[in-house]
């Protein structure tokens, strides 16, 4: 075998060595990506999530809120009847 010839082999072998690493980067980028949008979706779910709940406990701060009103109104009221 000529020397030209064993160059071109192994420029042969390497590119395939190479080509084989690029395809499996690939893979794995892709699989990093994947993984990056599943989580980026995750978290949007999450976000809407915690939004509503946090409207939920607003609601429901005010309403008890308005419920202790009518409760202290209901003692003075009760209170006022018995001084009568």
């Amino acid at each position: 075998m000529t020397s030209s010839r064993r160059k071109g082999l192994r420029r042969k072998k390497e590119r395939e060595g190479w080509e084989e690493e690029n395809k499996r980067l690939g893979t794995w980028k892709v699989h990093c990506l994947d993984s990056k949008t599943k989580l980026n979706g995750r978290i949007a779910d999450l976000e809407a999530d915690y939004d509503e709940l946090k409207e939920k406990y607003e609601g429901v701060e005010v309403e008890l809120e308005d419920l202790k009103g009518c409760i202290i109104q209901e003692h003075i009221n009760g209170f006022q009847k018995g001084v009568r």
